[in-house]
């Protein structure tokens, strides 16, 4: 399978362009750039892709071979479909969007990050990833002297020496 092929599933599944002869040259183009983007995000993010880059982001490659893992290639098509739904004015099929969700999730689902720094999915928004407030199970002992706090009317002298 190249990126060309990748990139004219997604124009498929988008529904832009059933057939690949309704496809211009510049969308193909495009639409490898969206490709190209996607995967380095996915790099960055972990997902060993073993993807090769492009050395130009602006050309690059359609008839490269790509030799990546399967589920790699099931969450790119619906993904990059989105994309380009969005790029060329289109709404994205329900079907599309829960295939790109369910795709994306499996693939971060068998990333190597350990699960201390995954984000979970039960934090409530805005509240960060934060840990667990942890409860003390030990009680503090009663102090053993009482503080006087009651008034007597005399003010104490400041600054004066003792006597």
């Amino acid at each position: 399978m190249t990126k060309r092929d990748i990139v004219q599933s997604a124009f498929t599944e988008s529904g832009i362009a059933p057939h690949v002869f309704q496809l211009q040259g510049g969308d193909i183009a495009f639409g490898l750039q969206l490709l190209e983007a996607y995967v380095l995000h996915l790099d960055a993010s972990g997902i060993e892709t073993e993807w090769e880059f492009a050395n130009d982001p602006l050309n690059v490659d359609g008839d490269a071979v790509v030799n990546c893992a399967p589920h790699l290639i099931v969450a790119l098509v619906p993904q990059l479909a989105i994309d380009l739904c969005a790029a060329f004015g289109k709404t994205p099929t329900p079907t599309t969007m829960i295939r790109a969700n369910r795709a994306k999730n499996d693939l971060f689902g068998m990333t190597a990050i350990p699960d201390a720094k995954k984000i979970s999915s039960l934090v409530p928004l805005g509240s960060g990833n934060k840990p667990w407030r942890q409860v003390r199970t030990f009680v503090r002992p009663v102090p053993s002297r009482k503080i006087d706090v009651s008034y007597t009317g005399d003010v104490p002298e400041v600054g004066g020496g003792h006597e």
